[in-house]
């Protein structure tokens, strides 16, 4: 994936909720500000047992941003 979007970001909510996932992790090249935004505000209003990341990709590194 290049950037992030809105059909991704409602596919990873589906598969973590479909899974009762605690740890989810979204890997991607670039990120648009709304989508950290909504990470952020995931991270911030769910139970502690649930965590969520946003990993971008730079010249073949992970960066964590959240």
């Amino acid at each position: 994936m290049e950037i992030s979007d809105h059909d991704h970001l409602g596919e990873i909510l589906t598969y973590a909720s479909g899974y009762d996932a605690e740890i989810i992790i979204w890997v991607l090249k670039d990120i648009r500000d709304e989508h950290l935004q909504a990470v952020t505000w995931l991270n911030e209003n769910t139970t502690d047992k649930i965590n969520f990341f946003v990993v971008r990709i730079e010249f073949g590194k992970l960066v964590n941003l959240q």
